[in-house]
């Protein structure tokens, strides 16, 4: 089993974990901007300055073609796949990583603890010891993300 294939298996927690995130995040996102998009329309429509006006149109002209015609299981959809792409790129950037500290490839053990919904994965040889951990962060505005932090 290659050290990428034994880091997916240890975070499968984290994969879970961010996957769940990302859907919340979408689904208040798409809602969010589907009431933006509603009241940038109104505003097409009433006495606003031109400078709003543009700016609103410059914002709509900017959003994916699904906001307007599609339903928010396209953008849930479009947002795991990313989430998922982000997941195997972080995990094989994680392993670059890893191998430049010159592990003995044979010999690695890990054990992975978990705090809150950010891990913490041991990797050693039995004469070397490298920590792999995640910070991960999101909000109402910010879609979640993490990166792997490495020691």
């Amino acid at each position: 089993m290659t050290l990428s294939q034994r880091l997916t298996a240890e975070t499968q927690e984290l994969k879970k974990t961010y996957i769940e995130m990302t859907i919340e995040w979408a689904k208040e996102d798409f809602a969010q901007t589907k009431e933006w998009i509603r009241k940038a329309y109104k505003e097409t429509f009433e006495l606003v300055g031109k400078s709003q006006y543009w700016a609103n149109q410059r914002k709509l002209m900017r959003l994916p073609s699904y906001f307007f015609n599609g339903d928010v299981n396209d953008h849930v959809e479009r947002m795991v796949k990313a989430a998922e792409k982000h997941y195997t790129n972080s995990i094989a950037k994680l392993a670059l990583r890893i191998e430049k500290k010159g592990l003995n490839q044979d010999k690695i053990e890990m054990t992975t603890g978990y705090v809150d919904v950010n891990i913490t994965t041991t990797i050693t040889d039995g004469e070397k010891v490298v920590k792999a951990w995640t910070i991960i962060a999101g909000g109402e505005i910010q879609k979640p993300h993490y990166r792997y932090l490495v020691k």
